[in-house]
């Protein structure tokens, strides 16, 4: 369980601080708090996350964001790049894991750090063996780099959305990916959030026609990777459920 507090203990006197990436889901802000001019009904993770600390009583019900938001807000830094898979990210930012995360992940200071990969390391055929390789040294390189940042790391979500599992060509490599992510992520100690099993079960009772493209989760791009409005709120709702707050 990840503990969510209202101020820093990295850069003290400022709010709790939170970093995400690395792929387009960070890149192209589904993760990120929502902005009056974002397109869509959300709840994008942060204002739910923003929310649920509100009702908890670990962020005051003010604005402190000026005239674009009505809720107080944790500070949020975007670390993703669109099209990132766990070895662009070993190689965009100097050639080792341990340079990409002081550039993309420790700069920031962050007292938690919610890394996206998998779907693009299946899109992209990057090996088991240098995911395995990757994603341990990446949680290994947060830690040593941002003592006491907290880790929560979620498996891949879909690429199309047919069910059962293993309706879908690429359902195969996504749950390696996922098993490979879930253990480096709880040798490391991180909080391990599962997407495709809450999916599935999501898919069963929603998608009724099957439907691969055009589901009830994802936009209509050609991979049904991204989620539209419910995607974002499927995702927050399962997110958060990792979550508690002081």
């Amino acid at each position: 369980m990840i503990t969510v507090r209202r101020y820093s203990s990295t850069v003290p006197g400022t709010p709790f601080r939170i970093v995400y990436g690395l792929d387009s889901l960070s890149a192209f802000c589904w993760v990120a708090p929502k902005t009056p001019n974002a397109s869509g009904a959300g709840p994008w993770f942060a204002d739910a996350l923003q929310a649920a600390a509100i009702a908890a009583g670990s962020l005051p019900a003010v604005n402190i964001k000026g005239p674009a938001s009505t809720l107080a807000s944790f500070a949020w830094f975007n670390a993703g790049t669109a099209g990132e898979d766990c070895e662009t990210f070993r190689t965009n930012y100097g050639g080792t894991i341990a340079q990409s995360i002081a550039t993309k992940v420790a700069a920031f200071k962050p007292d938690l750090f919610i890394p996206f990969l998998g779907v693009n390391c299946v899109q992209h055929s990057v090996s088991d063996g240098n995911c395995t390789t990757n994603h341990a040294a990446i949680l290994a390189q947060t830690q040593a780099q941002c003592p006491g940042c907290q880790i929560a790391v979620p498996g891949p979500l879909c690429i199309q959305e047919n069910w059962p599992r293993g309706a879908n060509p690429f359902d195969t490599q996504l749950d390696a990916k996922d098993t490979i992510i879930r253990t480096t992520a709880q040798a490391a100690g991180a909080e391990y959030i599962d997407l495709r099993t809450p999916m599935f079960a999501f898919e069963a009772a929603n998608n009724p026609g099957h439907l691969a493209i055009l589901g009830p989760l994802t936009n209509p791009d050609a991979s049904a990777v991204h989620p539209n409005d419910v995607g974002r709120a499927f995702l927050a709702s399962v997110m958060l459920s990792h979550f508690q707050f002081a």
